[in-house]
């Protein structure tokens, strides 16, 4: 029951971005001796389950980015590809918004246009 009030819960909330873990036993806590602990195969299917979810809700929201113009700064340059994030993106973490310029270094705030959608990254043009 409470699994399924999660699903409901997120399809409801549609949360921009959202981290899921799997619950693990640490050492000297008092959840690590409680009896009847759930077995990884089911806590590995939540996960996966909570995850596709997520991801379908990801790619909507990213979709309506399209078309749209934002600043983003520049984590990381790899040959012609800037990657980089919005002000709402946690490095290493959030969505990417990918950028074929070869122009720009790490540190630089641009304003782009985004062409694409995925999951978890953007593509983007200057």
């Amino acid at each position: 029951m409470i699994v399924k009030q999660l699903i409901d819960f997120v399809k409801c909330v549609k949360f921009d971005r959202l981290g899921v873990f799997k619950y693990s036993r640490e050492e000297n806590t008092p959840a690590a001796n409680f009896k009847n602990q759930i077995d990884n195969k089911i806590k590995q299917k939540r996960y996966n389950k909570i995850m596709e979810i997520q991801q379908q809700i990801a790619i909507e929201k990213n979709k309506s980015y399209i078309g749209k113009n934002i600043y983003v700064i520049v984590d990381e340059v790899d040959n012609n590809y800037a990657f980089t994030r919005s002000q709402y993106d946690a490095p290493e973490i959030d969505n990417q918004i990918i950028i074929k310029d070869n122009n720009l270094k790490t540190g630089d705030i641009i304003n782009c246009k985004i062409k694409k959608a995925y999951e978890y990254d953007l593509l983007g043009e200057r």
